[in-house]
């Protein structure tokens, strides 16, 4: 997205430095944003900012008129009451709270005019390993949401499409990734040996991305241990790889739910056309397939879940061209709701999963149901959020309450990579299970996420001082054992607040906040603030202006909506129009009360063919030929492409007029195309025609999609009406239809 900088608006943030410290599998990064008071009155400068979900506050430090101060965990209306008493009294402050999950506030006050701050900020975080691929993703900015945030209105993000926040960072790559091939897909990078270390220089960049390094692993990575000063205990941990799962025969159900709404037109879109394709070359035999397209309404390609045969494999291959952004918005408590329905009872021998393709910046509450329900049903729900604009914060704690796991795919990354990542860890029945042994000591375990063969394990504990020996790490699923002693203790600052971290997230509400303040953590319980004590003539004697500074938007991000209305594919008409001709006489009394509703969709063009009554023998007998006919058609070997005007010139001279009557009476357009697969389905339902097998299934498939190309695929129209379609033809079964009796027509 092309910004002038010659219109970009004058805001207190001036810049923003990134350095990135990767350790193994552990990244350190520093965060420094500069703030400069370029007018005559004091401000407060209100900035709000995404960090990852599992990152650890490490310490902040603030240079304000040229003094260093470091900040201190409080209790959050401890912390908020200092900043006020601060600010209140003319003197200057920093503090820092996490309003939400992957959300941070930063409020700096009373920066007179002329003056300038520099807030830093330190966290930790580990990186993801799957696939023989380490991956680094670091939010930088947040996106646009649908709905509104459940936050303070000072606190909320904004957005602004002109204002301009420039970025430099460096990364600093040491031990085990260190010699590792790099890439960068979000940023132009250079590169530079510093003795053992890689060097990455970003400059000139901007916060309207998140910056993502991925890695490829050439070699397995070697087990870790480490044991950290915890005051008068100690905490250990062990990080190693698991192996991959080894003949992995377990049948899958698979829902691949796909977001087609607008906003994931372009590459997006394309890339789940990939992601799909890439699927179906990974299906065996015994798995079972549904494809749900959701945005405004659902579009599922199939009318349930398939098995997996050539043919069904073959059909999605025909219709993933056919998938687009052409849904409206984005309804995801819905389409994952209804994923659930598609699958069975629960099945010991078969895995059961859904993995979801989105960029939606959904709110909490609008998937709350979805994600108790399959949890409630085991389902588990993987995840991979496509582009900047997927609100991981509410998506990732979806996919591990459900037991799987999330990937994030920024602009330009292809994501089939990850949805196959996804569907091998679907293929499993769940998470390894893994034991620990810790020197035979007492040991109080630390939940460290979830893992699944192939993915980077990390086995923590707290334990006691002192302690020494070996611990031992078992995988009984996958044959897996390692046994690695423990290191003498050592000060490891960032990985101490990483365990104190996860110890908080896994933590009862009643032990939250001692966690919070004995490891110095961020959290929705604490905040951090220091103040700079200005002297007597110092002091600031009126309130700040607040500013609010407005993040950039994202950069996949177009400036405007395109927003495509989807009519109806069904034609409709009152019951007034085209009963009657003006030759023909008809008495309209003898028309069935059903077809003479105001909302009646029936249309008879002619007198002649209500002239004569169709009993309802005539009726099935008829019907039955227009079933099997359409049968022979659509299930063929090769689906021919045809009109039910077609197929009603197979018939009989003297059952062709009856049948013209049958069809337009329930408002059956016999010339459009896309009315065959409904009259098919509603007829092999009524008519008690054999179920259809798989196979069949994925014919009609590729059959109504051929039907519907150039059409409306909004989900709704001719399909949503088969109900109603059904209802109709059922009361001609029953009661035929009966024959008129001539009158003069009305005069006009």
């Amino acid at each position: 997205m092309n910004r002038s900088r010659s219109a970009a608006p004058r805001t207190p943030l001036a810049s923003t430095t990134l350095n990135v410290t990767l350790t193994d599998l552990v990244a350190e990064y520093v965060l420094r944003h500069r703030f400069e008071n370029g007018g005559n009155v004091p401000i407060e400068a209100v900035f709000t900012f995404p960090v990852p979900l599992d990152a650890a506050f490490v310490g902040l430090r603030a240079t304000i008129a040229g003094e260093t101060l470091f900040a201190q965990i409080q209790a959050k209306r401890q912390a908020s009451e200092t900043y006020d008493d601060a600010i209140a009294q003319g003197h200057s402050a920093v503090l820092l709270s996490a309003p939400e999950p992957g959300v941070l506030c930063t409020s700096l006050g009373n920066l007179k005019p002329g003056e300038s701050g520099e807030i830093e900020l330190r966290f930790v975080t580990a990186l993801r390993v799957a696939d023989r691929k380490a991956r680094f993703s670091l939010p930088l900015v947040h996106r646009p949401r649908y709905g509104t945030w459940a936050l303070e209105d000072l606190d909320r993000p904004r957005h602004d499409f002109v204002v301009e926040h420039p970025l430099s960072a460096t990364i600093r790559v040491h031990g085990l990734l260190a010699t590792a091939p790099v890439s960068c897909v979000t940023h132009a990078v250079r590169f530079a040996q510093q003795g053992d270390a890689l060097e990455l220089a970003i400059g000139h960049a901007m916060l309207d991305r998140d910056l993502v390094l991925s890695f490829d692993l050439l070699q397995e990575l070697p087990a870790r241990a480490c044991l950290i000063d915890d005051g008068d205990a100690a905490l250990g941990m062990v990080s190693c790889v698991l192996p991959p799962a080894r003949d992995q025969k377990t049948p899958l159900d698979l829902c691949l739910v796909l977001d087609c709404s607008g906003s994931m037109s372009g590459d997006a879109i394309t890339q789940s056309r990939q992601a799909l394709l890439s699927v179906v070359d990974a299906l065996g035999p015994h798995d079972r397939i549904q494809v749900l397209r959701f945005g405004s309404t659902l579009a599922p390609l199939f009318r349930r879940p398939l098995l997996a045969t050539a043919q069904v494999r073959d059909a999605l291959c025909e219709l993933a061209p056919g998938i687009d952004a052409d849904l409206g918005g984005t309804n995801m408590g819905s389409a994952l709701e209804h994923a659930m329905v598609q699958f069975g009872p629960a099945d010991a021998q078969r895995a059961r999963a859904i993995i979801l393709v989105t960029d939606g910046a959904v709110q909490a509450r609008d998937i709350d149901g979805a994600r108790v329900d399959a949890h409630d049903m085991g389902v588990r729900v993987f995840v991979v959020a496509v582009g900047g604009c997927a609100a991981v914060e509410v998506l990732a704690p979806l996919a591990e309450s459900t037991g799987a796991i999330l990937e994030r795919a920024v602009p330009a990354e292809p994501i089939n990579e990850l949805v196959l990542c996804q569907f091998r860890r679907a293929r499993c029945n769940g998470p390894v299970q893994v034991e620990a042994h810790w020197a035979d000591a007492q040991a109080t375990p630390i939940a460290m996420g979830i893992a699944y063969p192939g993915d980077a394990l990390a086995v923590a504990a707290s334990l006691p001082d002192g302690i020494t020996g070996d611990v031992c790490i078992r995988a009984a699923a996958l044959n897996f054992t390692l046994t690695i002693p423990l290191p003498a203790p050592s000060p490891a600052p960032a990985l101490r607040a990483l365990l104190g971290q996860q110890m908080y997230r896994h933590a009862d509400a009643s032990t939250r906040a001692s966690i919070a303040l004995r490891y110095g953590l961020l959290t929705a319980d604490t905040s951090a603030v220091l103040v700079k004590q200005r002297a007597e003539g110092e002091r600031i004697e009126v309130m700040p202006t607040i500013v609010p500074i407005p993040e950039m938007l994202p950069d996949d991000m177009c400036c405007a909506s395109v927003v495509r209305l989807s009519g109806d594919c069904a034609s409709t008409s009152s019951i007034g129009e085209d009963i009657f001709s003006s030759d023909n006489e008809c008495s309209y009394l003898d028309i069935p009360a059903f077809l003479r509703r105001a909302d009646s969709p029936i249309r008879v063009r002619t007198y002649a063919e209500l002239a004569t009554a169709i009993m309802p023998d005539m009726a099935r007998a008829v019907l039955d030929d227009i079933h099997r006919l359409l049968r022979k058609i659509l299930l063929g070997p090769t689906a021919a492409d045809t009109r039910l005007s077609a197929v009603l010139e197979q018939l009989t001279d003297e059952r062709r007029p009856t049948a013209r009557a049958l069809l337009r009476a329930v408002g059956i357009e016999i010339d459009d195309p896309r009315m065959v697969m409904p009259v098919l389905l509603v007829l092999n339902a009524l008519l008690d025609g054999p179920e259809f097998t798989d196979d069949e299934e994925a014919r009609l498939a590729v059959a109504g999609n051929r039907r519907c190309e150039g059409q409306p695929t909004s989900g709704v129209g001719i399909a949503a009406d088969i109900e109603g379609l059904q209802a109709r033809v059922a009361l001609l079964l029953r009661d035929g239809l009966p024959g008129s009796t001539k009158i003069a027509p009305a005069a006009s």
